[in-house]
């Protein structure tokens, strides 16, 4: 795993042992970034269910201006810290070990970008999504992306929700939502 673009280009990223942890593959990471193109620079990005940090990491490489990271378990969370430091990233960026439904209320900030890449198939997504909107944290012009497994396909049904995009990678399904 490594970052694709920008300022930490081809820097290797860690990921824990086990299979409790899903990284976003290389191949998935770089068609969503190349969708959501010039949005990332300047951006404020919130990376919910972070895990090693790649989805976060890759958008401080393209020119996020700051990315927050919630993560519930503490190896993930180690991982993603080792990663900021191996990127120097960690000044551009805030990390919350946690659960989201405890963190999200507490935050002060909007959100340009907004991501969510849940275990699959655990249920997270319909809530997460309908917490999001219900506080606020997108902003008007902003983005949502939900990763998913694409057979079974999570999907929000968040009615302020409407969906841009639907791409499909292998067994990953990537949704874009916008208000």
């Amino acid at each position: 795993m490594r970052v694709i673009a920008g300022q930490a280009r081809g820097r290797r990223l860690k990921a824990p042992k086990g299979m409790n942890t899903r990284p976003t593959s290389d191949r998935v990471r770089e068609a969503v970034f190349n969708v959501l193109a010039s949005r990332v620079n300047q951006s404020r990005v919130l990376d919910v269910f972070a895990g090693t940090g790649a989805m976060g990491i890759e958008a401080l490489s393209r020119g996020a201006k700051k990315v927050v990271f919630i993560e519930k378990s503490y190896r993930a969370l180690l991982t993603l810290k080792e990663n900021l430091l191996l990127t120097g990233f960690e000044p551009l960026a805030q990390v919350y070990r946690g659960d989201y439904i405890n963190i999200l209320p507490e935050l002060k900030n909007v959100f340009d970008i907004i991501i969510l890449d849940p275990p699959y198939n655990q249920g997270f997504i319909q809530p997460a999504a309908s917490l999001i909107t219900s506080l606020g944290l997108l902003e008007p012009n902003g983005i949502i992306i939900v990763e998913t497994n694409a057979k079974t396909r999570e999907v929000p049904d968040v009615k302020m929700l409407k969906l841009l995009k639907d791409s499909v990678y292998g067994d990953t399904a990537v949704l874009y939502y916008s208000i």
